[in-house]
């Protein structure tokens, strides 16, 4: 049992005995529900952490108990859940224990309430760090005391609330999780109080996210939604409107936080080196996907869940999961959250820019995009740092969409989807051992050939390994991709 689930059985558990009845049966039970390991498709899950819509749902103690499951983690309360139980902006309309309460007030549901609220305001729990995490706590406390007024702090965490909305996007109006999905959350929250300019900068940068698929583009964690359900929520409704509206500029997009889109007739570009944050960044710095004619080429691994432990989850963040230089092991890796894991970019010209990245101890990647949009050409000069000489080999990768037809000609893979064709081309054979189109999953003791398209789903996709033996000293490596 982890520190979350002692706090709450020592603490606050025994609040709650003092107006339900919980007796040893009942907690073996709830107990056996918090350390298993749930499926999202099993239903005792989807019933022991959905958000209640009516009192009589809640009303048995059991059921009260099992309401108080994290839906993400295998303890009751963390950090984010007890927010997301008291107030969740949903699809619809907002909803939780305190509509709830609103709607059916009743002495044992405000006792509830407010120990969510003890939860929250208790050291250990409640976040200070720009997160989604630490925005659902302050709304959650500030609607709190708009219905019960007895937080006498209420200053402090309002001028959170301010710090937060000053301080969680970057000049250029990119939240600083640097996910799209995330950044989709917050504005999805914060809408209605960012000023103009900010808001026309936050919805630009939504507008660039959203690839021609009409999905927003997953890097780094995401939830796997359509663009917006624009038809599900009244909010949706009028941010999706201003994106709609927005002209359809077409070129290179580049902010200095780390992040350059290309949207240009056909094709649709993304590729960043971005600030590390606590949350939701993988290792994707230096990686890029790309759309050609309404086709993604080449793939992001996507998020697969938050259940860290499992290999879906430690694939998808890894390096071997996006499009780029790799060890077959990851026993040099920085650490995520780290300043260690360095991240720089540069533009050089309008259509020439620069990224690096540190994500292998003393190992520096640079990786330099040029797009010549008169040939529909994008030049790669990839310079990888020197490789420790206890690694024989170091290898590039590039994922493909699971539908593309892969053809090796020497030094040029040609790839189709669909009819519509590119081709991927090294253009010297320095040091170069092979080049293999892998599709069972795995090579050379490395996870590489997988894709999560959905949540906590695995597949094996193609993936082109460019294998190039370690020399002991930089190398360069220049590759084209001409749309054909």
């Amino acid at each position: 049992m982890n520190k979350h689930s002692e706090i709450f059985y020592d603490i606050f558990l025994p609040k709650y005995n003092e107006f339900l009845s919980i007796n040893d049966d009942i907690k073996s039970t709830i107990n056996d529900i918090i350390e298993s390991k749930y499926n999202e498709d099993d239903s005792e899950f989807k019933r022991a952490t959905n958000l209640f819509t009516d009192e009589e749902e809640i009303d048995n103690d059991f059921n009260i108990l099992k309401f108080f499951i994290s839906h993400r983690n295998t303890f009751v309360f963390n950090d984010h859940t007890p927010a997301l139980r008291l107030f969740r902006q949903t699809n619809t309309t907002p909803k939780g224990l305190l509509e709830l309460y609103k709607k059916n007030p009743s002495e044992k549901l405000e006792k509830i309430i407010k120990l969510h609220i003890d939860v929250i305001c208790y050291d250990g729990f409640f976040l200070n760090n720009h997160s989604n995490h630490c925005l659902d706590q302050i709304i959650s406390i500030i609607k709190y005391n708009d219905l019960f007024n007895d937080i006498k702090n209420i200053d402090t965490y309002i001028s959170l609330f301010q710090e937060y909305v000053d301080t969680c996007y970057t000049k250029n109006g990119i939240h600083i999780e640097n996910s799209p999905y995330y950044h989709y959350y917050s504005v999805r929250q914060l809408y209605n109080v960012l000023d103009d300019i900010t808001q026309k900068k936050v919805l630009n940068y939504l507008y660039l996210c959203m690839a021609p698929n009409k999905e927003l583009i997953n890097i780094g964690d995401g939830n796997f939604i359509p663009f917006f359900e624009a038809d599900k929520n009244t909010i949706l409704k009028d941010i999706q409107k201003k994106v709609d509206n927005y002209n359809e500029e077409q070129g290179f997009f580049y902010f200095d936080c780390g992040h350059l889109i290309i949207k240009y007739e056909d094709i649709y570009f993304f590729m960043k080196s971005s600030l590390k944050h606590t949350w939701h960044h993988h290792y994707d710095n230096n990686s890029f996907i790309l759309f050609y004619k309404n086709h993604n080429f080449f793939i992001d691994a996507g998020m697969h869940s938050y259940e860290y432990k499992s290999f879906g989850r430690k694939f998808v963040t890894s390096p071997q999961a996006h499009n780029l230089f790799v060890l077959n092991n990851n026993n040099l890796l920085q650490k995520i959250h780290t300043n260690l894991y360095h991240c720089d970019s540069v533009k050089i010209n309008e259509n020439t820019y620069k990224f690096v990245t540190e994500y292998y101890k003393n190992i520096n990647y640079e990786r330099t995009i040029k797009y010549d949009n008169t040939k529909k050409k994008f030049n790669f000069t990839d310079r990888v740092g020197v490789v420790p000489s206890d690694y024989k080999y170091y290898y590039i990768l590039f994922h493909l969409n699971k539908n593309a037809q892969v053809s090796i000609k020497t030094n040029k893979i040609h790839i189709e989807i669909d009819n519509v064709r590119i081709i991927l081309e090294l253009m010297e054979e320095t040091n170069l051992e092979s080049i293999q189109n892998i599709l069972d999953g795995d090579f050379e003791g490395m996870h590489i050939g997988y894709n999560s398209p959905d949540r906590n789903i695995i597949i094996k996709i193609p993936t082109i390994v460019f294998k190039f033996k370690n020399n002991n000293i930089e190398n360069k490596h220049s590759f084209h991709i001409s749309l054909l």
